[in-house]
């Protein structure tokens, strides 16, 4: 596909939209996750354009555990951006129970998208990547849940746990300049209460940091596209890193969501750690939405991120 290489109009960005010759790479872990997926597609189209700092060569990668994890973010891509996808080069399967695994992984990046809480699934491990045995079993991992409602999920928390907490050692061991963590327990649990421990976990990997605190339920938009960008107006608001704030009754699209993770790589200090509240303020108003065609931008109408998260600096 033909991308133009127009400048994106941001205001002032302070993370790699600062300095866009200087190409960012970054990996997303359980991108078979819709939520994960779309934040896939939106960093490759980023990594399309100039102006955005993001690298579109050796990145975005794609962390998953099993080739199925592959095939869910290859049908996402394919419905939801166009005819886009991610080949094998771009996509590595991984032993999530080993932090040299994810190291190896990482090896090349600069950032990593991930979540706190994965959907899980029993998966057969894929042939000739890292079986002991040609019956060994893992498990897929998906940031939140499949776009498909027909796969068997469960949920764990320790699984989980130990997905983050060998995620960040494996981003120690390699350099790993930012991680942008979305908060996603409340998808699963809505009475945990997990803020305060992940910003401990964060804290002492010793790495900088978004995290972001999603107020509300997660939903998707019906038969979106990247031609259709972004929804909802959000407001952000640094957070205290205190208990929940009131559960908001505003859903959240994971499109927007997920656009909302890209952005805060372009227009947020990677130097600076800060913990961000999500909410709704409900549909984009069309006096907002932008006039540009859709090839000139990764995401329609993500200035208006830009400009929220600017003031946030």
């Amino acid at each position: 596909a033909a991308f133009s290489m127009s400048t994106p109009s941001f205001s002032n960005p302070k993370g790699c939209g600062a300095k866009p010759y200087e190409k960012k790479n970054v990996a997303i872990l359980g991108c078979g996750g819709y939520l994960g997926a779309m934040a896939y597609g939106y960093l490759q189209r980023a990594g399309s354009l100039y102006g955005t700092g993001i690298a579109g060569l050796k990145s975005p990668r794609s962390i998953t555990a099993t080739a199925i994890g592959s095939m869910n973010l290859n049908s996402v891509l394919g419905k939801h951006f166009v005819l886009a996808q991610a080949d094998e080069s771009f996509v590595k399967l991984t032993d999530m129970t080993s932090c040299e695994s994810i190291a190896t992984r990482l090896q090349g990046m600069d950032a990593v998208i991930m979540c706190t809480r994965f959907g899980l699934e029993n998966r057969p491990v894929t042939a000739n990547t890292y079986e002991k045995t040609p019956n060994d079993k893992t498990k897929e991992f998906y940031m939140d849940k499949p776009a498909r409602s027909s796969i068997a999920m469960e949920d764990s928390m320790e699984y989980s746990h130990m997905l983050v907490d060998n995620t960040l050692e494996a981003c120690k061991m390699v350099g790993i300049q930012h991680v942008v963590v979305v908060e996603t327990d409340s998808q699963f649990d809505r009475a945990a209460e997990v803020t305060a421990s992940n910003i401990d976990k964060l804290n002492a990997a010793g790495i900088a940091y978004t995290y972001v605190r999603p107020q509300g339920e997660l939903k998707n938009f019906r038969d979106h596209t990247y031609i259709k960008g972004i929804q909802q107006h959000m407001t952000v608001s640094k957070s205290d890193f205190s208990a929940n704030t009131a559960g908001s009754t505003q859903s959240i699209y994971r499109e927007d969501l997920s656009a909302m993770m890209v952005q805060s790589l372009i227009s947020l200090d990677w130097t600076q750690s800060r913990c961000l509240d999500v909410h709704s303020d409900g549909e984009l108003a069309d006096n907002l939405k932008t006039a540009d065609r859709p090839d000139t931008q990764w995401c329609m109408n993500s200035a208006v991120y830009g400009k929220v998260l600017e003031q946030l600096n």
